[in-house]
């Protein structure tokens, strides 16, 4: 039982974590770069891991695409982090103030 609700408090965070981003995105008007999208797809994935072991039952395969799909986000959000401090270093700014005004992809963050 408290396997189950560990499982559906992290559902809820990351569901909350995706909330947040959209309504966000969408109150400033702005587009995502490739590369959040990413990282939300493998969130939705890691979710949908969950929500399979809640509708057929504990089961290895369904934890596996869980664990596939976290994998998938570590690689990305990796990707992202070094993507954004390397550009800031190559620029000769703090990676704080680059990241804020330009996403890893080379796009403004703003339209």
């Amino acid at each position: 039982m408290l396997n189950y609700t560990y499982l559906l408090l992290v559902m809820f965070v990351i569901a909350g974590i995706l909330t947040a981003a959209v309504t966000l995105q969408y109150a400033n008007g702005e587009l995502p770069c490739p590369l959040c999208l990413l990282e939300r797809v493998a969130m939705l994935g890691v979710c949908f891991g969950i929500m399979l072991n809640f509708r057929r039952g504990f089961s290895y395969q369904n934890t596996g695409f869980s664990l596939l799909s976290t994998i998938f986000l570590l690689i990305v959000s990796v990707r992202q982090s070094l993507s954004t401090s390397l550009r800031a270093r190559a620029t000769n700014t703090s990676a704080a103030r680059y990241s804020a005004s330009i996403c890893p992809c080379g796009r403004s963050s703003s339209r």
